[in-house]
Parts: structure tokens; sequence; C-alpha cells
């Protein structure tokens, strides 16, 4: 086998020669407790027999669904951080006496960090394990929260947003490379959009949550909001969440050698399962060489950039609509903080549908693919094989114009419906449907890149959340300047045009991808 990292076989994860060591161990201790299952790209019509094979994760479904879940609510505080007080912008400006534009800065910086801390932090989690950087983000976070709620001054909340930022933002990528550690391609799809829909829905549901707070108690309490709840999310980390990268803990069957990597979980499960403590060393794993450059030495791949385009592009757009809403609602309904944070509530059901729906359609277009594809083997007379080479270009992004659709039409209704004064309820129920979109969109984007870096999972989700991000202030930084300019409808009708223009690399990519992998594994192995 190559040692190129991203070399793989299709549809199929990758079984290294240490996977080979762990299983001559455990074979026969774990055989009664685990079972054994078909390999990943059993086609259910298929006759032909199996010899049993050790699963590619000794976690089970259950487990797995709940590892998930907590990767997931931890990096739901950082999607929920960034908008979470945007209704009270218009106290804090009176507080500190400065203008409304220089505290929207405060979201611009925190965007700008959003998506530097991960390409730095990514890389170590993908080296030295999840547990200690997931620890360490979070004392970093509610260090800075803490700061936040104390403060009384502007340049204080400004440096602050950005430590606030730079520590939790991490969690989006760390919990995608958690999903790409126990589970394979097929039923991949399904967990990263429980993953999205719990993570990312922080984004429409903060303003809620920050204008219920702010009206109630204060913008302060906002904060102190976030230290409690961030601070029990810890407390579950260090005790449920076991180490789950596979240099150090290999399909969950190892004992990590370092105090950071263990967890109080997976020791007492060792117990209960009575699953023998092997060691690292005897299992043949080997360490995973840190570089802080993975994520953005990334950028440089073709198929990883015009991927990552179009996903950047629609974020973008949807961000800039939610971020405008409440004050475009204020200025045009005349509503309150608190009638603003319930007018949140359409976009964040969209991103939960959107969320959690793409999962469910990204693995069942995975089995028509792979249907599709033993059906033509069948048709000329090949024998079968248990390898089917899906093209994972076409599998995940094959249905993505919908998605991509879905949004460049809701920025359009958004935009005119609200400079033509229309009810409401009209550009509130497009921003469900732009919702929908853009969360569809970036997770089948975002598995893509996991199914193509396997190995820098974590890593390769820093490298969408870096463009996204960055890419994101910028919008957000001219946001009200193209709305003063151009007016709303002008202003969403342009930013349409550009998801339709970064649409394109969508179907470029489905065309070509598979050569410019081929290129990009040769460059990766001169």
């Amino acid at each position: 086998m190559s040692d190129n990292p991203e070399k793989m076989v299709r549809d199929q994860e990758p079984i290294s020669d240490r996977r080979q060591s762990i299983e001559e161990v455990l074979t026969l201790n774990l055989q009664n407790s685990i079972g054994a299952t078909p390999p990943d790209n059993d086609n259910d019509n298929s006759t032909k027999e199996f010899t049993p094979e050790k699963p590619w994760t000794v976690y089970g479904t259950t487990e797995k669904t709940m590892l998930v879940l907590l990767v997931s609510w931890a990096g739901f505080f950082s999607s929920v951080s960034s908008p979470i007080y945007l209704p009270a912008i218009t106290e804090l400006s009176k507080e500190f006496n400065v203008s409304t534009e220089l505290m929207n800065l405060t979201v611009t910086m925190y965007s700008i960090f959003q998506g530097l801390g991960p390409a730095l932090w990514c890389p170590v989690a993908d080296s030295i394990g999840r547990r200690p950087v997931y620890i360490s983000c979070f004392v970093v976070y509610i260090g800075s929260c803490i700061g936040l709620a104390l403060s009384r001054w502007y340049w204080l909340i400004f440096g602050l947003r950005c430590a606030q930022s730079f520590g939790i933002a991490t969690t989006i990528a760390l919990g995608s490379g958690v999903v790409s550690d126990v589970t394979t391609r097929k039923e991949r799809g399904k967990y990263i959009g429980i993953f999205t829909g719990v993570s990312l829905v922080g984004n429409a549901f903060g303003p809620l949550i920050g204008g219920g707070l702010s009206s109630g108690l204060g913008w302060r309490s906002i904060f102190w909001f976030l230290v409690i709840a961030s601070g029990v999310s810890l407390v579950g980390l260090i005790f449920l969440y076991p180490e789950t990268n596979r240099f150090i803990a290999g399909d969950g069957s190892v004992m990590p050698k370092n105090w950071w990597n263990k967890s109080l979980y997976a020791q007492l499960r060792r117990k209960i399962k009575g699953v023998p403590n092997i060691r690292a060393e005897d299992a043949g794993l080997k360490s995973h060489k840190l570089n802080v450059l993975t994520s953005v030495k990334m950028l440089r791949y073709a198929d990883v950039s015009l991927a990552l385009t179009p996903g950047a592009m629609h974020y973008t757009a949807w961000f800039m609509m939610i971020t405008a809403q409440s004050s475009l609602l204020a200025s045009q309904y005349h509503f309150d903080s608190g009638q603003i944070g319930l007018s949140y509530l359409a976009s964040g059901i969209g991103a939960l549908v959107g969320s959690i729906g793409s999962g469910r359609i990204m693995n069942w277009y995975y089995r028509k693919c792979m249907r599709e594809i033993e059906s033509a083997r069948t048709a000329d007379g090949e024998a079968q094989s248990p390898e089917v080479e899906v093209d994972v270009y076409r599998a995940r992004l094959g249905l993505s114009l919908i998605p991509s659709a879905s949004v460049i039409v809701a920025c359009i209704v958004f935009g005119w419906t609200i400079e033509r004064n229309v009810h409401y309820v009209v550009p509130l129920i497009f921003t469900a449907f732009a919702s929908v979109g853009a969360m569809t969109l970036q997770n089948f984007i975002q598995t893509l890149l996991v199914d193509l870096f396997p190995k820098d999972s974590a890593s390769s989700t820093a490298a969408a959340n870096l463009t996204r991000c960055l890419l994101c202030a910028v919008g957000l930084a001219v946001v009200d300047r193209m709305i003063q300019t151009l007016g709303v409808g002008g202003a969403m009708t342009l930013v349409a045009g550009l998801c339709f223009l970064s649409a394109i690399p969508l179907v470029i990519v489905q065309r070509i991808g598979p050569r410019l992998e081929q290129m990009r594994l040769q460059q990766a192995t001169v």
C-alpha cells in the first residue's frame, strides 16, 4: 500500500498494515462482543459469500450516534457565538459609545478568526489526537466568554471576540474528523447530516437566544449563558469522549499511551465489554506527522478549490441574508428585538431540515451509484467484485445544483419582497429555503472532502472552514454598504448572480474530478 496519506481504495476505507496487526491480536477476544460485518461495499442484491471481516470501528450504531451528537453539541457553540449578540448590537453601541459599524466589525472579526483558528488547530488534532485539542479549545473559549461578560471597554470586546472565535471555531472541523474516524463512506452521509444539523444550526437560532436573553436580562447575560453551557459541555467531553484519532486509538481497540487521550468512558467500556488493553506499539500504529500548514496546502489542489468555491459563496450569501435580516425587519416592518429573534425560527428550521435531510439523501444517492455500477458489470458479464469503485465526485455532488438553485432563488425573492414591502411572512419563508439549500450544499462538499482525505479529515474540513469564513467576513463587511447603494433587492440579486457563477465549478469538478485527483496523488508521491 502506498505511503501517500491520501491514497485510498474507492468505496472502501483504507485498511493499513497496522489494522491487520490489531485484527490478529483481537480477533478471538472481540469476535463475540463485536461480531463481524461484510465489507462496506456489499451490494444488498448480491448472492456472493463474504468471509468475516473486522468492522471499521468497535463502536456500534448507538455509540456512534451518541459520539456524533456529543461532538455536534460542542460544534454548536462555534456557530451560535457569532450571531447570538446581533439583537444586542444597538444596546452594545450605546453601552460603549461607539457606532453600530464598529460593533458590526466585531462580528466580521469573529468570522475571520473562525476560519483561521481551525487551520492551525486541526493539523495538531490529526497528529496528537482530538481530545487534547477539544479541551484546549473549550478552555480558551470559556475564558474569553468570562472576559466578555465583564468587559467595560470596546477594545476589550474586540480582542476577546477574536480570542473566543479562535478557541471554539475548531470544534466544527474536529467534529467532522470524529465522524470520519468512526464511519465508512457508505454510512457517512447520515452522520455528517446529523453533525451539521446540530452544530451549524446555531447560526440561525443564535439571534433568537440572544434576543431573549438581552431583552430580559441584559447583553451580559448572553456571555454568562455561554460560560455555563460550554462549561457543562467541557465536563461532558472530558469524561465521555473517547479518543477516536485512528493514528492513536486505531479502530477504538487500542489504549492510547498518553493520559490526555484517555477518557473515563473508554476505560469503563473496556472493562464492561472485556476489551484487552492493546498498546499502540503492539498494534503497529505509527504517528502522524504534524504540519500546521496542511489545511492551507490543500487549497492548492484543483479539485479541492473547485469544490470549495461554490460552498463558500453560497454560505456567504446565506449568512449575509440572515445578518441583514435583523436591521431590515426593524427598518421596514418596525420589529422590536423580541420579534426579530422569533423571525429567525424560519431559517433555523430550514437549517435543521437541510442538514438532516441531506445526510439521508447522500446515503441514498451513494447506494444508487453503487447499484448502477453493479448493474453495468452484470450486463457486461463481468464477475462480481467485493470492491465497487464509486466516483465520489459524482456520488457526493451529483445533486448539488438543486440546493444551489434554492439559495439563488431565495436570495432574489428575499431582497425584492422586502424592498417592495411585501408581507414579512414571504421573505421569512424564503430564508428557510436559503437555509435548506446552504446546509445541504455544505454537507455535500464537506463529506466529499472527508472522503478524499480520510487521514487528514479534520484538516480537510478546516480548509473548507477557512475559505467559507474568510469569504463570509468579506460579505459581512460590505453587505450594509451594498444595500445602501443598490437597495436590498439589487444587492441580493447581485449576490444571487455570484452564487450562480460559483456553481459552475460544481459541474466541472463532477466531470474531471477523478482526473484531477490522479494528478494530485501523483504530485504528492513525487
